[in-house]
């Protein structure tokens, strides 16, 4: 992905994963106020982390994303995680206060006593899944770090816990968040 492409991937990450219950919870029930502000804060991630991503576009039209972090980068450093807090300061003070107590709660379960690959955000256009994009953007990702440690990721709903295990992800740890239940998985 080229910076240029940031604010395009944030509005497919944010329109991808509008139903999670982790957004629902942070961003509230109001689909379009929630679309606005998941891509806010998509937009805020994705500028503040600066992670590389991978992405599918057709006729220069992003369809999917998966952005990841490189060994070392999780924990946040203190620099990226006051950029990331300055870069929500638009959001609702509400939703800002859930937005950053969710990722506190993410990166309070990361493996940071390892080198990992971190992925997420992750997603499909929720009008292309089952057209093979997810599968292929998952697939290049794994193909950059199988040979280079493990990859790490959380997910908040069964149906993508069960999709990565089928990429030889495993769960190694539950926790809720917001009220909802959240997987940890890594791939070795």
């Amino acid at each position: 992905m080229h910076p240029e492409e940031r604010p395009l991937a944030a509005r497919v990450i944010a329109s991808g994963m509008a139903e999670n219950p982790i957004h629902l919870a942070v961003h509230g029930p109001d689909r379009e106020e929630r679309l606005r502000s998941l891509e806010l804060s998509f937009g805020a991630i994705l500028r503040a982390t600066e992670r590389p991503a991978l992405v599918v576009s057709e006729g220069g039209e992003i369809l999917g994303a998966a952005v990841w972090g490189p060994p070392g980068a999780c924990p946040l450093s203190g620099e990226r995680k006051e950029t990331l807090a300055a870069e929500t300061e638009t959001l609702p003070p509400a939703v800002r206060e859930r937005f950053l107590a969710w990722r506190a709660a993410w990166g309070a379960n990361d493996p940071s006593d390892e080198a990992h690959w971190h992925l997420g955000p992750f997603t499909v256009r929720s009008d292309l899944r089952g057209e093979g994009l997810g599968t292929a953007l998952l697939n290049a990702f794994l193909d950059l770090v199988d040979d280079a440690g493990f990859a790490y990721l959380e997910t908040d709903t069964e149906r993508n816990s069960r999709y990565y295990e089928r990429f030889g992800f495993t769960t190694v740890g539950w926790s809720e968040v917001l009220d909802v239940l959240c997987w940890f998985m890594s791939r070795r």
